[in-house]
């Protein structure tokens, strides 16, 4: 496999998830030293820089990396620097000047797990496997949600994240009106109808979840359905909530963690919206 740039942002950030405590008898870490980790990993996974050239060459034993990816790698660090994931220097010697680097406290949190908005394409794949039938509606919202978080442009962020999951929710609506009789199916679409608005078409899903579907899920068992509801109630609830509140006048204001973590945890919330889309799709008519 060539290892191109877009791929080489991944291996970076796992480079950086690796702990670094403060040892005087080591050598700071720097951009060198993070292109002689890029190399190894490129050496164990065999990674190629074209189909004739490795990624990779071995100087004495020690995995060098290939000349023409050294450019790539010192742009996805300016990247992180700005976007707080990294600063240059080394704090505990006191020299904050390139080609040292370090990993911020922020940047720490923010690479915390697997999958990371700060992997763009990491996160958006992982949300493409965690749901295949994923809308792309719902991907452009999240790659705008994401793409602004690492600019620190967190109102936006929030704004686009709160579009995803309301498209989400429009898709549930729509999944739920398919799967019932004709006569209900009228009856839903009139009280959904009578307003655009998404909290009271949501107060309508819920009345009816309430008092029809959730009898008809039981067999899912009570683990899944408490999941359900909780993506229903609380998680879209708050997603609308913050949403409102970053695109009107309201001053609110948002840390770039919080912002963070609403991304962290969509994937398993739009995994339990699609979980029902498909149950509808499997268990229609109702």
């Amino acid at each position: 496999m060539n290892l191109i740039q877009d791929q080489l942002r991944p291996i970076i950030i796992e480079c950086l998830r690796t702990d670094r405590p403060y040892r005087p008898s080591e050598p700071p870490f720097s951009v060198n030293q993070l292109f002689e980790e890029i190399a190894a990993f490129a050496r164990s996974r065999q990674l190629r820089y074209t189909e004739s050239l490795r990624a990779w060459h071995d100087n004495a034993g020690r995995a060098e990396l290939h000349a023409n990816l050294r450019g790539p790698v010192w742009d996805i660090v300016w990247d992180l620097i700005v976007e707080g994931i990294l600063r240059p220097g080394d704090p505990y010697r006191a020299n904050f000047e390139l080609p040292l680097i370090h990993v911020t406290a922020y940047g720490k949190e923010a690479l915390r797990g697997s999958v990371t908005p700060y992997d763009p394409d990491g996160y958006l794949n992982a949300i493409r496997k965690t749901v295949p039938s994923v809308d792309p509606i719902i991907i452009t919202y999240i790659t705008e949600s994401a793409e602004t978080l690492r600019r620190n442009c967190l109102l936006s962020s929030t704004i686009a994240l709160g579009c995803a999951s309301e498209k989400a929710f429009l898709l549930l609506l729509d999944a739920y009106g398919a799967a019932l009789q004709p006569t209900e199916q009228a009856k839903f679409s009139q009280e959904r109808n009578k307003t655009w608005q998404i909290k009271p078409q949501h107060a309508v899903f819920m009345k009816w979840y309430d008092a029809k579907l959730k009898s008809s899920l039981r067999p899912k068992g009570s683990d899944w359905i408490t999941e359900l509801e909780d993506a229903l109630h609380f998680l879209f609830s708050y997603f609308r909530k913050i949403r409102n509140e970053a695109g009107h006048p309201s001053g609110v204001t948002l840390s770039r963690e919080a912002v963070q973590s609403h991304l962290v945890i969509f994937p398993a919330y739009l995994r339990r919206v699609y979980d029902l889309i498909e149950w509808l799709g499997d268990n229609k008519p109702l």
